[in-house]
């Protein structure tokens, strides 16, 4: 289990440290620090729970669909981005 926890943990705090970084320079619409805050702590407490037995199941999944929610929610944001990026090289001002 603690090699896996380290391993999430140690993903999550570079996913964290870039995310926080592009929220500040893009300033997406729909996502903000605290989402990502959460959604780091979220990921290093389900890399342990995930080990033990006595895990309470509707817990554990409502704290899954939260990190999904806010990942989803991200990803929705990066795609729109790019869409606008790739729009722009198409249009001559």
């Amino acid at each position: 289990m603690k090699p896996f926890a380290d391993h999430v943990k140690e993903a999550a705090d570079k996913w964290r440290q870039v995310s926080e970084r592009w929220i500040e320079e893009e300033k997406p619409k729909y996502i903000y620090k605290k989402q990502v805050t959460d959604t780091h702590e979220n990921l290093t407490i389900l890399s342990v729970t995930a080990f033990q037995i006595d895990t309470k199941s509707k817990r554990f999944h409502e704290m899954v669909q939260s990190v999904d929610y806010v990942l989803e929610g991200i990803l929705y944001e990066l795609k729109a981005l790019l869409n606008r990026s790739m729009l722009l090289k198409h249009v001559k001002i």
